[in-house]
């Protein structure tokens, strides 16, 4: 903050978007900046007034930026209007913040502000934050807009929080617009992608919880009115759904059992930005762990369900977008449904010092109320007017990003905060309209320079396919049996990871029989193959009694990416890696096993060894110790 201030030369003045960088988000203190040149808690510093007599002395006062390059007059006008008045309901010693907010026009065309106030939804509106009222006033602002030349691309619509960005997209995907977001949309909050996962958790793992998630999912996505058994008996519904869609099966590679399942449940990624973003994150995490459905599944609960859906820059797609990630960015139409700017949900809680009422208490931890407000304790007071300050903070920087147009909505039904204050002073009643400047059709857009586009072929139903054609038969191929074990590899990897000793083999295959698809003739060769495989003497080290067993274990590499061999064992001593193959060796593989090995090395191990499994021979292989070097 010093060196920030010094090489400023200390300026307290806060006008245009440096207000942007006061908000209490993250724990910022917005009275760092609305004191300069003197220290905000500088008797908590060490050397606190020494450091403040430099800033003092280093204070040049500084010019701010009034000339508008972004907005049209209308807009400029009418925010000038507005901030000037509601500086005055701030408490006196943040008033300066909004000092020199007054800009001047710069562009010459008109255009317009249109403000409305919606009825109260109740007659318990003061607790309403997404009342019907904003999602009808963002469809008929967009509507609007787009009648008079604008194309949905132009458009954006600024919330405060992700809940409402949500809400907002809903409703203009619902009304056909096609919306991008990038960061109020997340994979794990659509009920669709929701239920995809979880039918791909139950064909993977079907016990009674994840049958009675995804009943329970699938039940959602049906919006019809008709009585659902399968909420009563979750896992003969699914059983029953497995028949109805058997491409839907725990063999299928990830990709193609998510596509598979997203066909069972009759949606459409084209037309699903979720979905959309569902299959990119799938298809990423293929190409960066290899198609393991249990790595994908930790990997979904971890990580991806929180992933935003975002998308690039398109005429054709409408933005949701919260205020705060529209710091510094301009927009040709500006839609704020929710521009009370009030917070939902339980405040944040506040140290006071209550030993005016309890003696022996020295400090207490109390939520901010009216009750408690009324009792004038310093603390929530001062707490009261930080949070007014982070209101207007966010409806400035909401309502000076249009270029051409804004659209804004209050809540009628909120008798305090910011969204009150402006109602009072712009004379908004219940129901009631203001525009400003005037409405007029969309600007000429700028011709596309020739050649800025590239046009992509893409391959479809009845383009020719390029077929990939062996000339010879591969090594130790045998036409009578040609692939005994890749058919089932996955299983194979399903029922070795259940295995701790030799003992646990036929428990191992009835428990995923069921997932993966087995026949009883097919569970009879599996147990009879593995129990071979498992009996030889090189493989106690992994499948013996006594040793403490890891599988699909994950590790963290420096860079952050997950790794996951199939089996760790130590007897006390030694840790030993396998990882188990069910086609043809490669000498990718032993790389591979390198990398486990350097890791575990690298976490502290200090006698590692690495093996590969081939189980189509029954071969143990050593991998070199050497490779690890070479790994780094």
């Amino acid at each position: 903050l010093i060196t920030n201030a010094l090489s400023t030369g200390g300026s307290a003045l806060l006008v245009g978007d440096a207000k942007q960088a006061i908000y209490r988000w993250r724990n910022g203190e917005a009275r760092q900046f609305t004191r300069l040149p003197r220290l905000f808690g500088k008797e908590r510093m060490a050397e606190g007034d020494e450091h403040e007599g430099i800033l003092e002395r280093a204070h040049r006062p500084v010019q701010p930026l009034v000339e508008n390059y972004r907005s049209a007059r209308a807009i400029i006008r009418f925010n000038n209007d507005l901030f000037d008045a509601l500086r005055e309901t701030l408490p006196e010693e943040h008033r300066n913040v909004y000092l020199a907010q007054a800009q001047r026009e710069v562009k010459e065309h008109e255009g317009h502000v249109h403000i409305e106030c919606f009825a109260p939804a109740d007659g318990n509106a003061e607790e309403v934050d997404d009342a019907p009222a904003a999602t009808r006033f963002t469809n008929e602002a967009v509507r609007a807009s787009i009648t008079d030349g604008f194309m949905p691309g132009d458009i954006t619509v600024l919330v405060r929080t992700k809940a409402q960005g949500r809400a907002i997209a809903e409703h203009l995907v619902a009304h056909g617009y096609e919306v991008v977001s990038p960061d109020g949309l997340s994979l794990g909050d659509n009920t669709a992608v929701r239920t995809v996962m979880a039918a791909i958790t139950w064909i993977h793992v079907p016990d009674d919880v994840s049958a009675a998630r995804c009943v329970q999912l699938l039940a959602m996505l049906d919006h019809t009115e008709h009585e659902r058994p399968g909420l009563l008996r979750p896992v003969e519904h699914m059983r029953a759904w497995r028949k109805e869609h058997p491409e839907a099966h725990a063999q299928q590679p990830l990709l193609a059992l998510m596509h598979a399942v997203i066909r069972a449940l009759g949606l459409d990624p084209a037309q699903n930005a979720f979905l959309l973003g569902l299959l990119n994150e799938t298809h990423l995490f293929i190409q960066e762990h290899g198609d393991s459905a249990s790595g994908f599944l930790d990997h979904w609960s971890r990580v991806a369900a929180k992933r935003s859906v975002s998308g690039t820059e398109d005429v054709n797609a409408i933005r949701v977008m919260t205020v705060h990630a529209s710091k510094g960015l301009q927009f040709p139409v500006v839609i704020v449904p929710y521009a009370d700017m009030a917070a939902r949900g339980p405040r944040d809680a506040v140290w006071i010092d209550p030993r005016s009422v309890v003696a022996d208490l020295p400090a207490a931890l109390v939520k901010a109320s009216k009750t408690l407000a009324s009792l004038e304790i310093p603390e929530l007071i001062e707490e009261i007017a930080l949070s007014r300050l982070d209101q207007l903070d966010l409806l400035y920087v909401a309502f000076t990003r249009p270029e051409h147009r804004l659209y804004a909505g209050f809540d009628g039904g909120k008798k305090s905060g910011t969204g009150a204050d402006a109602r009072a002073v712009l004379g908004l009643g219940s129901g009631d309209i203001r525009e400003y400047g005037t409405r007029l059709s969309a600007p000429q857009r700028k011709a596309r320079k020739e050649g800025s586009t590239v046009i992509l072929s893409a391959s479809g139903p009845f383009t020719p396919v390029q077929l990939a054609i062996r000339l010879e038969a591969p090594e130790h191929w045998d036409p009578a049996d040609p692939d005994p074990f890749r058919s089932h590899g996955k299983a194979i990897h399903a029922v070795l990871a259940r295995v701790r000793v030799t003992s646990d083999l036929d428990a191992a295959i009835d428990a995923v029989a069921g997932a993966w698809g087995l026949s009883t003739k097919d569970k009879l060769s599996m147990r009879t193959r593995l129990a071979a495989l498992l009996s030889k003497p090189e493989l106690g080290y992994f499948f013996g009694p006594g040793l403490q067993v890891r599988t699909e274990a994950t590790l963290i590499d420096r860079n952050g990416r997950a790794h996951r061999p199939d089996r760790i064992t130590s007897d006390g001593t030694t840790t030993r890696v396998l990882d188990i193959k069910t086609g043809a060796a490669s000498g990718g593989h032993h790389e591979q096993v390198a990398l486990y090995m350097r890791l575990l090395v690298e976490l502290g191990e200090s006698r590692v060894t690495g093996h590969l499994l081939y189980v189509g021979n029954g071969s143990l292989v050593e991998v070199d110790g050497s490779l690890m070097n070479a790994q780094r």
